[in-house]
């Protein structure tokens, strides 16, 4: 499968080098001119583990706010520098071990990534994703060290490690040392540091490779965590023709439809609690897409005053707002249904969603539910992350 991706240099994070791994596995540098005209779907900027504080931590909250202020307290005393100055992405929690990943990195670190990636990619930047190198290598099949290129790194088959190449001599020994693996693959690049003859295991060697090359190996990490999160989250955005530049988060439009319908099908409990978390990130949400309006108590309701005043091709808001209604509506209907992503094709009048389901029955009666309503559904292929089932549905209206 090609995949585009993009490393910062090591002289300097605010510059960018892109890189094209084609269906052959080979992997190429591409020219600015190139990455202009490039789809950059699916793409990732891969992000140095030697920036990135990793752990797991056992910690529930009713919402998103509660669950990084946890994650904060949990970590206040391993970081380096004030929780205050690190951003926090926070992962999924692990179905076996109740537990969640969690990656930290300096805010200016962070802010230095996406403005390069801003100034790079331009408009296109949204289908980014920010993955540590250490979190892809996780995803390898057996226990293996990359050296060279002033970094190494190393999977022992549990846990990754990143280690600058001026440490790596003292703390790769080391790390050996606590872990269980004892044959590892061993990979070179450029200017390799570790000295074979001290390290407590057998390394058996694999050939060389540039850094570059190494990582596009492990690309397709399915359930790898994204840094994108928090005021850096991508946001799937409309464009509608008749706006010029105006563009709504079709985030907002789908929050503008919920607070419509979300009394149908709902518990009281899970209503308010819901309720309370929408809220404060339809708030925050539409702040980001209008930053000239910061006094806004109901941004619902501003939504749908933009929506209303607003005359566009039939193609428009109300079709959005009607196919979102629905799709709300059977994702509060049934349990167990949570959403990834959504994102409307004007043309073809229809959303396309990722889609979480706790088990094949729920991914029914959401199928059902649809289709009561005179929608069309198609479901697409599943796959399974920590004992969640994630999969995709396009829907639309009947012809």
């Amino acid at each position: 499968m090609s995949r585009v991706f993009a490393i910062p240099r090591s002289d300097d994070r605010a510059s960018l080098d892109w890189f094209v791994r084609d269906l052959d596995a080979e992997v190429e540098q591409l020219s600015s001119e190139q990455v202009k005209k490039l789809a950059l779907t699916d793409g990732i900027l891969v992000v140095p583990g030697q920036d990135v504080f990793s752990a797991s931590v056992s910690v529930s909250a009713r919402n998103k706010s509660d669950l990084r202020a946890a994650c904060m307290f949990h970590l206040e005393d391993e970081l380096a520098e004030p929780v205050s100055d690190a951003h926090f992405a926070i992962g999924e929690k692990d179905a076996d071990s109740g537990e969640r990943m969690v990656q930290v990195l300096s805010e200016s670190a962070m802010g230095v990534y996406f403005e390069a990636l801003e100034n790079s990619a331009g408009g296109r930047s949204d289908t980014i994703k920010f993955i540590t190198d250490t979190n892809l290598l996780s995803q390898a099949a057996e226990p293996v060290i990359y050296d060279g290129d002033g970094v190494v790194l190393l999977y022992d088959g549990d846990n990754a490690y990143a280690i600058d190449g001026v440490m790596a001599a003292e703390l790769v020994p080391a790390i050996l040392q606590e872990s269980d693996a004892e044959i590892f693959d061993y990979v070179t690049g450029s200017a390799p540091v570790l000295n074979l003859q001290r390290l407590s295991i057998e390394a058996r060697p694999a050939g060389m490779s540039s850094y570059p090359s190494f990582i596009a190996r492990y690309l397709d990490a399915r359930d790898a965590l994204d840094l994108r999160q928090g005021k850096y989250q991508a946001k799937s955005q409309l464009d509608f023709g008749g706006l010029k530049k105006w563009r709504l988060s079709l985030v907002m439009s789908g929050i503008a439809a919920v607070i419509g319908i979300a009394y149908v099908g709902v518990s009281a409990m899970r209503l308010n609690t819901a309720a309370d978390e929408m809220y404060h990130d339809s708030i925050t949400l539409y702040q980001t897409v209008f930053p000239d309006e910061t006094r806004v108590t109901n941004p619902a309701n501003e939504v749908r005053k933009k929506l209303s005043s607003t005359t566009i091709s039939e193609a428009g808001p109300s079709n959005v707002m009607g196919l979102l209604s629905v799709f709300y509506a059977s994702v509060s209907n049934i349990e167990g249904v949570e959403v990834n992503s959504v994102s409307y094709n004007s043309g073809a009048d229809r959303l396309s969603s990722s889609l979480k389901f706790t088990s094949y029955e729920e991914r029914e009666a959401f199928k059902q539910d649809i289709e009561r309503k005179q929608l069309t559904i198609e479901l697409g292929g599943v796959s399974q992350q920590n004992g969640i089932l994630i999969g995709n549905a396009v829907i639309g209206r009947a012809s």
